[in-house]
Formats: structure tokens, C-alpha cells, sequence
């Protein structure tokens, strides 16, 4: 048997066993690499590469000329900023940092292609398969929705990948001249690895929401992830301090780029980035109270096991979106964990400072995260219209454990899910407590309880209105409930704003930030609001109950 037939023979049996462990992945992969596609991928990233060695080469001092010159690379530039030479007449060229600098550039290029094109071909890609109908297809499949979806991820951007490990000898010889340590180019490879997985689920649970705007939904994900890296880039690069010292920084370390500081501090040339990309400013950044960015394994496996836990989350609701389309994205019991994961991270990056009005404001921005989590979440936990109307109609058939409301309100899967929402919001509540009262606000702790307890009112109201709303016959219900949230959290706080009302004007207890209006405030003016609040919290829920009982009315008897 000849070498060529034997490689045939392996190359035979390699996809024998593709097929049998991943078959949608064989399906992209053969779908994908042929032959024009692999030659147009390799053309632009070996374009890439070439655009930036030879950008970088062209700041490298002429040669040809002996007149006074002005290199980044000159071993003489951090002092005078005048090139020398050496004994032999050639320029005195600080290699260390002509490949520190591009290997900084191509693991940026990196890190922006696989996550802005990645997420772009992954929502593409599904939506088009909404559209010819094959996903339905897919689904009705014997594989695991496991299986499914990471033959998608695998399989769908393989040619970016492909793009991206022709990269390999460039970045790893400009590693290696830089002198970064390979632990460090192998922590920084999982760490890649790792957000790619985290936004390649997040943009496949996006994909499969049922939304109005399925055209725009590519376009909407890959520029909420270029959003994301340029705002957190721009915030490294440009800002002195660098950090926040508030749950901003969250954000901040969810970007890869930021474990490129420990390359550049390891090199030992930090002095010729001016503080950007600096380790010192990874360093102020703490977790309840902890400050554990001082070395790069600390920081690396914090940010890995940040990524796991929140994909963990979004696979917990893609996969049960993926097999249940038409129920919720969470079951009811999954959402108060995920409400506990999230306020641990979220109070550990909001009690970074012991000044107490520098805590106050960073729990107003506390607030602000909390306002955009349990939108989110009404919206993960609101059934369908016909799911919510065969609930109400046929419940008193379903198991007897099903017919004890309280539990089925709690727990069950077809229930209105307001009901979640308060308990989730209640978690939060009692979690962000006890902090209020240990850490130092001076004057401001009472004030701080109560603008929490009034801001958790006030998204609990925002909740029932949604409900009220999708409870209606109206075939736009999900849109205007979008339009009636974005009214009531934008509108207020944007005409108090134009108006010039002062923040501490009680005029702010109408809005999403009551803890604003308090300062000023009587005792008797916030027990007012407060009932004002469950007031209106009350008259919403029981036009909720009015309508499910309508609801449950058979069609007969509302027509007679």
C-alpha cells in the first residue's frame, strides 16, 4: 500500500468518526471549505500580516540617511528622542520592542476578528436557516441540542479560524522575540479560546429569540460586540487611571485585551506605553475588597472562571430555547441562581472604595445594572400569549402538584412570570443589604436602603406592566410592551433633565432612580411614594388576575 493511499485511507476514517461524533459539524465544514473560499481567507490574512510588519517597519529609522532621525525603536528615545548609532555606524534598534508592539497589534487584530466576524457568521448563519426552514428541521434531529450547536460554533466561522492559525508563526515568532514567557502566550490563548466560546453562545441565544427584526439581528450583534470592544479599549488606552473602581470594571476585565498589560510588564518596556495597557492600572481594580489582578495567573484564571460561569447561564437558556421554542428561555428555579451569580459579581466590583460618596454613586450605578438584568429577565420569563392562555384555561387538568398555584407561580414553566421577577428581586434585595449597613456611608445608609427598596418597587411595577400588556389581544403586544418599558425609564429622567431639575428635586421618585429624590426628602414624603408604589403595584396586579381569568374562559362562554 503506498503512503498517498494510506493517507487517504486515514483521511477516510478521520471523517468517518467526524460524522458519527459531530454530523452538523461535518456538515459546515464540508459546506464551507472549498477551495476558492480557503484561498480568499489565507490571501486576506496573509494581507494582514504583511499590513503590519510593514507598518511597524516604517518607523524604523532610514538607512540610507546619516541626518538627525526620530524612531519608536531607538535604544536612545525615551531620553533625547534622537536616534545613535553603534560602533559599527547602524542604528542602535530596540528589537524587543518592534516585536512587542507587533505582536500587540496582530493579538488585538486577533481577538477583534474572531469575536466582531465570529458572532457576525454565527447569527447569519441561523438566521438563515430560520428562513429556509431547515432549523426546524435540525431540531427535530436526534442529535443533542449540544451537539447542534457546537457543530455551529465549530464549524460555521471555520474559515475565520483557518484565517486565524495562519497567524500562528507570525504571533508566536513575535512572541518569542519579545521575550513573553509561553506560559503567558498559552494563558493567553485559552483566555482567547474562552471569550470566543462565551460570545459565539451568547450570539446563538440571540439568534434564536423570536424577534421582529430577524434581518437586522447580525448586523445588531456583531456591532453590540464592536460596541463593547471599543468602548473597553478606548477606556484601557486613553484613560490615565484606566479603571473605575465600580462594576464598570466588570466589563472592563471581560475584554481579553486587558492580559496583554502582563505581556507588556514581563518585557520589561512598560515605560513606553505611557500607562496604557499598564499593569499598575489592572491593580487598583479589587473584589470586595480583595485585590487579585497583581499577577497574570490571578487575573487569567479570575477572567476564565468568569467566562465559564456565564456561559454556563447562557447555555442553560440556549439549550432549553434550542428544545422548547415556544416556552420560556429559563426555567423559573434556574433564574434565582442566576440572579445570585450575577449580584455576587455585581456587589464585588461595587464596594471598591472605602469614600463614602464615591460608594454612593457607585451603587446609584449598581442600580442601573440591576434596572437592565431584570428587564431582561421579564422578558426570559414571559411566556407566550397562547402559552399564558392555555395556563389559565386548562391548568385545573394538569398534576396535582401543577394545580397548587403558589408552586406552579414559583416554579412551573407556563405561568406568568412576574411572580419570578419578585423573588429574583427580592434576592437581590437581601443580598445588597447587609452591605449597605457594614460598609461606611456616613449619612447615606438610610438613604441608600430606602432608594434601593423604592428602585426594586419601581421595577417590579415595570415588570407587571409588561405582563399587562402581553396578557393583551393585541397582535403587536411584545413591541409595545418594548415601547411602553423604554417610555417609563427613558422619558422621565430625559425631560427632568432639560427641564434643569436638580437631581436631588423629589421630581425623581417618578423615575427608575428614586434614590436621587431622597436626599432632600421627608421621612413622610418616601413612605408616601413607597405606598403610592404598591398602590399602583396592586391595582396592575389585579387587572393581571382579571385578565388571566379571562383568559380562562372558554370562547363559548365569552361569546354568550
Amino acid at each position: 500500500m503506498t503512503n498517498q493511499h494510506k493517507l487517504l485511507v486515514k483521511a477516510t476514517k478521520s471523517v468517518e468518526n467526524l460524522s458519527e461524533l459531530n454530523p452538523q459539524l461535518l456538515r459546515e465544514i464540508k459546506g464551507r471549505l472549498k477551495g476558492i473560499n480557503i484561498i480568499i481567507a489565507a490571501c486576506l490574512s496573509l494581507i494582514v500580516q504583511l499590513f503590519i510588519v510593514i507598518s511597524r517597519l516604517g518607523r524604523l529609522p532610514d538607512l540610507n540617511y546619516e541626518i538627525k532621525q526620530y524612531s519608536r525603536y531607538c535604544f536612545s528615545y525615551a531620553k533625547s528622542r534622537e536616534c545613535h548609532t553603534n560602533l559599527l555606524g547602524h542604528w542602535d534598534i530596540n528589537w524587543q520592542l518592534f516585536w512587542l508592539d507587533s505582536f500587540i497589534d496582530l493579538s488585538i487584530v486577533i481577538i477583534i476578528a474572531l469575536l466582531i466576524g465570529g458572532v457576525y457568521l454565527l447569527i447569519s448563519d441561523l438566521i438563515k436557516e430560520q428562513q429556509r426552514g431547515t432549523l426546524n428541521f435540525i431540531q427535530f434531529s436526534p442529535q443533542s441540542a449540544r451537539t447542534i450547536l457546537t457543530g455551529k460554533i465549530l464549524g460555521v466561522p471555520v474559515l475565520l479560524y483557518l484565517a486565524i492559525l495562519l497567524t500562528f508563526p507570525l504571533h508566536s515568532v513575535a512572541a518569542f522575540q519579545a521575550g513573553i514567557p509561553l506560559s503567558l502566550i498559552v494563558g493567553f490563548d485559552i483566555t482567547v479560546i474562552a471569550c470566543c466560546w462565551l460570545f459565539y453562545s451568547l450570539a446563538l441565544f440571540f439568534s434564536l429569540l423570536k424577534t421582529n427584526f430577524i434581518a437586522f439581528k447580525p448586523w445588531l450583534g456583531s456591532g453590540a460586540v464592536a460596541f463593547f470592544l471599543l468602548l473597553t479599549i478606548n477606556k484601557f488606552s486613553y484613560n490615565y487611571n484606566g479603571v473605575n473602581n465600580n462594576i464598570l470594571d466588570w466589563l472592563f476585565l471581560s475584554n481579553p485585551i486587558t492580559i496583554l498589560s502582563y505581556y507588556i510588564n514581563d518585557s520589561n518596556l512598560s515605560s513606553f506605553y505611557n500607562h496604557h495597557l499598564s499593569v499598575e492600572n489592572l491593580r487598583e481594580i479589587s473584589f470586595y475588597g480583595q485585590h487579585l489582578w497583581y499577577g497574570s495567573s490571578a487575573a487569567i484564571g479570575f477572567i476564565l472562571i468568569n467566562y465559564w460561569i456565564w456561559q454556563h447561564w447562557i447555555w442553560v437558556g440556549l439549550k432549553r430555547s434550542f428544545d422548547n421554542p415556544n416556552h420560556t428561555n429559563f426555567s423559573k428555579s434556574q433564574t434565582y441562581w442566576m440572579t445570585g451569580s450575577f449580584m455576587f459579581y455585581a456587589l464585588g466590583f461595587t464596594l471598591q472604595t472605602t469614600k463614602s460618596g464615591e460608594l454612593f454613586d457607585n451603587f446609584l450605578l449598581l442600580q442601573c445594572f440591576l434596572l437592565c438584568f431584570f428587564l431582561g429577565l421579564m422578558a426570559l420569563l414571559s411566556p407566550k400569549y397562547q402559552i399564558l392562555q392555555d395556563w389559565a384555561r386548562y391548568r385545573h387538568q394538569s398534576k396535582k402538584s401543577q394545580r397548587i398555584l403558589s408552586h406552579d407561580l414559583l416554579f412551573g414553566a407556563k405561568s406568568p412570570g412576574i411572580v419570578a421577577v419578585a423573588i429574583n428581586l427580592a434576592i437581590a434585595t437581601i443580598y445588597t443589604i447587609p452591605a449597605l449597613l457594614i460598609f461606611d456611608f456616613t449619612k447615606s445608609s438610610q438613604r441608600v436602603i430606602w432608594g434601593l427598596v423604592l428602585g426594586v418597587s419601581i421595577i417590579l411595577l415595570y415588570g407587571l406592566i409588561v405582563q399587562f400588556i402581553l396578557l393583551t389581544r393585541h397582535p403587536k403586544r411584545a413591541t409595545w410592551s418594548l415601547i411602553t418599558v423604554l417610555t417609563l425609564v427613558i422619558i422621565p429622567p430625559l425631560f427632568l433633565g432639560i427641564a434643569g431639575i436638580q437631581d436631588t428635586s423629589s421630581a425623581y421618585f417618578i423615575t427608575f432612580l428614586p434614590t436621587l429624590a431622597i436626599e432632600n426628602a421627608q421621612f413622610s414624603t418616601i413612605i408616601t411614594v413607597l405606598l403610592g408604589q404598591w398602590l399602583a403595584i396592586s391595582l396592575t396586579g389585579f387587572a393581571i388576575t382579571r385578565q388571566l381569568r379571562q383568559l380562562g374562559k372558554s370562547e363559548t362562554s365569552i361569546i354568550n
